[in-house]
């Protein structure tokens, strides 16, 4: 378990997700904000930054835990709640609060469902071999991150990225 991404025939997929400890950068914008109804509307949800289509933060209980930039070339589509390709998506359009239909957490593996509930911030749990998935523990919360399609989770930027370059 060293925390990287590795070559196919070098990893062992039937083991338990890699667990370590790494410090979260929250975005200090979004700290200042942090607690704010008007921000944040929904219970669990994200929304576009309103100057940035390319940014977007996280809410978990009405609070914005966390700031993000979509990997270069993608832009946040608020109708899915991802980074997708810039022809998707309509940066002219007020921004839409993407509401998660369910509390997150029951969604992860069974497996998971312990190692998230003490939830140490800086934990980062791989959520498949390829990376492009990740449940982070944000301000004592579990949050998921789901990379578009080709990149993988990058946790020392934070950032979904080219597979070759992300340390998952």
């Amino acid at each position: 378990h060293i925390g990287v991404c590795d070559y196919e025939d070098r990893v062992d997929c039937s083991k338990k997700p890699v667990i370590y400890q790494r410090a979260v950068n929250t975005d200090p914008s979004a700290s200042k904000h942090e607690g704010s109804n008007v921000e944040c509307p929904v219970e669990f949800g994200a929304y576009r930054d309103k100057t940035n289509c390319g940014s977007y933060y996280t809410c978990v209980s009405y609070k914005i835990v966390a700031k993000h930039d979509c990997p270069s070339g993608f832009l946040y589509n608020d109708e899915i709640g991802i980074c997708d390709y810039p022809n998707r998506v309509d940066c002219n359009k007020t921004p839409n609060v993407f509401q998660r239909k369910n509390h997150f957490v029951p969604q992860l593996p069974e497996a998971y469902m312990d190692k998230i509930k003490s939830c140490t911030p800086g934990t980062v749990l791989r959520l498949n071999p390829q990376c492009s998935a990740a449940c982070l523990c944000r301000n004592g919360v579990a949050e998921i991150i789901q990379c578009p399609a080709g990149t993988s989770y990058d946790s020392s930027s934070d950032k979904c990225v080219s597979p070759h370059l992300a340390k998952c």
